[in-house]
């Protein structure tokens, strides 16, 4: 399962984003979320480019690209929802 959103040139708040990003939560049963780069520092400005594109995927089908910073918190999400 794999959605993808083309990001608009906007600054939204915090309160904005969790307003926003609680149809596809819901919707995808995803139970938290991360800031990161200039919006983890309180640096966002609508002319910068972080990402072109924001994705959803099963946590047992990322893709290959994924930040490596981000790979211990998703590795530690699997293994505690993942159980064999």
């Amino acid at each position: 399962m794999h959605s993808t959103v083309k990001q608009k040139s906007v600054v939204y708040s915090i309160d904005d984003l969790k307003v926003l990003l609680a149809p596809a939560f819901e919707t995808y049963s995803v139970k938290g979320g991360y800031l990161f780069g200039s919006y983890s520092r309180g640096e966002a400005r609508a002319d910068m480019i972080e990402s072109d594109a924001v994705g959803f995927f099963a946590i047992d089908n990322l893709p290959d690209n994924i930040s490596p910073p981000c790979v211990p918190a998703l590795n530690k999400y699997r293994d505690s929802k993942c159980t064999v």
